[in-house]
């Protein structure tokens, strides 16, 4: 900047001023011990020039914020409800959670969807967490949704980022419990929730047979960013 400017040549002025201080007008001293008076008068007067020219430090730092992403999950009761998969359905349904179809019983909706979140190799929450910052919530009730925490886990390489999300402790906190299923009422929940300046959109997981509450349309409306669901 041009205040800088003027204090180097200010600094630099000075130092030629007492070196010709001491080797004109002090010629009767040694050389190295005019040498030394010179150098410790224009330090000091360059020290005092600074300090008389107030500088301020300043630097930049430039961090890349993650979007955010919120995912939800439906833990009411008609997810405990175990489907008559065949076909290429039950196909796509093993396929999703790298199972083998030989192994795969009749399993609930929510167990399908534990068995996807908490698979090993391509894990769906994983492979979110590298581009989103992720915030996971859960409904079961028709007031509102609870927030799934204490789902992250350190990273065994230096090259990640220092966590990650465990998939099998998410599928762990997933159930069937709630009575009715109020998905509009889980959407409006999450519009006062903080955070939302970066957020790019909700993935919803749901069988979506709501029988209670507002019509999720409306609130998927209100939160006015895109809701995925599944």
């Amino acid at each position: 900047s041009s205040g800088g400017a003027w204090v180097f040549f200010g600094c630099l002025a000075l130092v030629l001023i007492s070196i010709l201080f001491y080797f004109r007008w002090q010629s009767g001293k040694r050389p190295a011990v005019r040498v030394a008076l010179a150098v410790i008068r224009a330090s000091l007067l360059c020290l005092l020039l600074l300090i008389l020219a107030e500088p301020v430090l300043k630097f930049k730092k430039t961090e890349e914020v993650k979007p955010a992403l919120w995912l939800v999950f439906d833990c009411t009761n008609s997810m405990g409800i175990r489907d008559v998969l065949s076909g290429q359905v039950l196909g796509d349904y093993v396929k999703a959670i790298g199972g083998e179809p030989a192994t795969q019983g009749d399993k609930s909706r929510v167990e399908w969807l534990r068995a996807l979140l908490s698979k090993t190799d391509d894990n769906l929450l994983q492979e979110l967490s590298k581009k989103y910052e992720l915030s996971l919530f859960k409904f079961n009730r028709d007031d509102g949704v609870d927030q799934i925490s204490e789902i992250a886990e350190e990273s065994d390489s230096a090259e990640e980022d220092g966590v990650k999300i465990d998939g099998a402790k998410v599928a762990a906190r997933l159930d069937h419990s709630g009575k009715v299923t109020a998905i509009g009422a889980a959407l409006d929940a999450l519009v006062g929730q903080a955070g939302k300046s970066t957020l790019q959109g909700v993935v919803l997981f749901s069988d979506f047979g709501q029988n209670s509450g507002t019509p999720a349309e409306e609130a998927a409306g209100r939160l006015g960013v895109p809701v995925y669901t599944v």
